[in-house]
């Protein structure tokens, strides 16, 4: 493994310990925020979307081509190595006239190779062990219910069930994450922690199951998406305590 990307990643890792260290920094009611008359938030959930957000970078981070290059670096590089190789053979394949089709096709083969999508998917298909990879997807799960009347989304009352997720789901529903907090200002996260900080909402603490067999962690929304008449809750559990864990298992 690259010395500077477990380096980076390393000192991305202790940011976010520290971050919940602080967590009392970002509880109580003097940092609630209403929305309307209806529905109030709390800083928490930006608190918590940002540590997600930079624990997930670790994974494109770590999923990196060796020798990667931005795309600037890319175009120009005269360099006798396989980075212009590809560039070259790219280029020969691209359409013979117009500028926004043969930049459309640079970019689009470019990001085949080094893009953020593509070495985040490959550290969750390639890189990360598969005890790891079961244990990322266990942490995530959803439900999906009829949108009631009131304002906020909220579910109608005895309709929520279990949704199944399919692999690229949750895989697609992980990189959202990332992205819309980068571009969008999305922070996926959840208020509640805010209002009650004394409870353990995050799973920080390792416990053993109950009798009954079921997990003794409390799965928490962090996003919601509406379709027609219906609510995805997106779930995740122990988080971001199973994203440090996955990914000091992987670079260790």
């Amino acid at each position: 493994m690259d010395s500077n990307k477990k380096k980076l990643v390393e000192d991305r890792i202790q940011l976010v310990k520290q971050l919940n260290e602080a967590k009392s920094n970002f509880t109580g009611p003097d940092l609630s925020q209403r929305i309307n008359h209806n529905t109030t938030t709390h800083l928490y959930k930006h608190y918590q979307g940002l540590r997600f957000y930079l624990l997930l970078t670790c994974f494109d981070i770590l999923g990196q081509t060796e020798g990667w290059y931005s795309f600037n670096e890319w175009l120009y590089t005269n360099k006798s190595e396989p980075a212009k190789q590809e560039r070259d053979l790219i280029s020969k394949n691209a359409p013979s006239s117009g500028a926004l089709k043969i930049t459309k096709h640079m970019h689009s083969e470019y990001n085949k190779i080094y893009g953020a999508r593509t070495s985040f998917n490959k550290f969750i298909d390639n890189v990360i062990s598969e005890e790891n990879r079961l244990k990322l997807f266990s942490s995530v799960t959803a439900i999906i219910g009829e949108r009631g009347d009131k304002v906020g989304g909220l579910f109608l009352s005895g309709t929520e069930k279990d949704y199944d997720l399919s692999y690229k789901q949750k895989k697609d529903f992980l990189y959202s994450l990332r992205c819309d907090f980068t571009h969008e200002g999305i922070s996926y996260g959840n208020p509640t922690g805010g209002f009650l900080p004394h409870f353990d909402l995050e799973g920080q603490h390792s416990l053993s199951s109950n009798e009954s067999g079921t997990s003794p962690y409390i799965s928490i929304e962090i996003y919601r998406k509406e379709i027609k008449e219906e609510i995805i809750s997106f779930r995740v559990t122990r988080w971001p305590y199973v994203l440090i864990e996955i990914i000091e298992s992987t670079i260790s």
